[in-house]
């Protein structure tokens, strides 16, 4: 989402989703330091004072904050990943986010806890601005199924997909570790041994994968993960096609 969702007007979210926006921002901005709650109480103030009157032109808290020169649009940038956070963790029934894990140009990854069974998973989120495209949100949802349709030691297991609101979401296992691609920047390469140990059990995977009647099709450094116990796991099924499909 770009910065303007969270500091103009005129976006398209109901009021409630507003209200919970501008009540995350609030509490982000007096958090980090930016600005007293005093501030926050008087933008909110003038925010409630242009609801009330159905002002066509009422803005965000965000937006109020930055034309006051309370914050600058750099810092509210820098809060983004932040507010993102707390929206999702409040959008997914069922699961509480933790810490953002990483971001690519499909999706931004978390670490969360699946409460019913309080345990570690990861939710990997569709960013907004793909939602409304239809090829993207297929793709996501693609992923989910073709994971849900394997179980094998080396690949990442999946929990969950679905819908919350305005966020399309897939939990998997949670592989506290590190990626192939992680090592190769640190190490420049591995040992043999280690290499071979790390082949053979992607092969299993993808072995195990073709059994049930998929390809990969985007097996590289970074979508192999390395648990901390040394165990492989395969991730990212979102080029994965059926055999038949070919």
């Amino acid at each position: 989402m770009s910065l303007s969702a969270y500091s103009e007007h005129g976006t398209s979210m109901s009021d409630s989703s507003k209200a919970n926006q501008d009540s995350i921002v609030g509490r982000l901005v007096v958090e980090q330091g930016l600005c007293t709650s005093e501030d926050v109480d008087r933008a909110l103030k003038l925010r409630r004072e242009q609801s009330a009157k159905s002002d066509p032109n009422q803005r965000s808290l965000a937006s109020i904050l930055l034309t006051k020169g309370m914050v600058t649009k750099k810092q509210l940038e820098r809060l983004r990943p932040k507010i993102e956070e707390s929206k999702s963790s409040q959008q997914i029934p069922g699961y509480q986010i933790i810490e953002r894990l990483g971001a690519g140009a499909m999706a931004t990854v978390y670490k969360a806890r699946q409460l019913s069974l309080d345990r570690l998973v990861a939710i990997k989120i569709l960013p907004q601005k793909f939602t409304n495209n239809p090829q993207f949100v297929e793709r996501f949802y693609q992923e989910g199924k073709a994971a849900a349709k394997l179980n094998h030691p080396h690949i990442v297991q999946a929990i969950d997909v679905g819908q919350a609101a305005e966020y399309h979401y897939f939990v998997m296992e949670y592989v506290k570790g590190h990626t192939v691609y992680d090592d190769i920047v640190k190490m420049g390469k591995y040992p043999e041994d280690k290499a071979l140990k790390i082949i053979i059990e992607t092969s299993k995977a993808l072995e195990h994968a073709h059994q049930a009647g998929f390809i990969h099709r985007d097996v590289k450094p970074k979508n192999i993960m390395i648990h901390e116990e040394g165990m492989t796991k395969l991730a990212d099924m979102g080029l994965a096609r059926a055999v038949s499909d070919l």
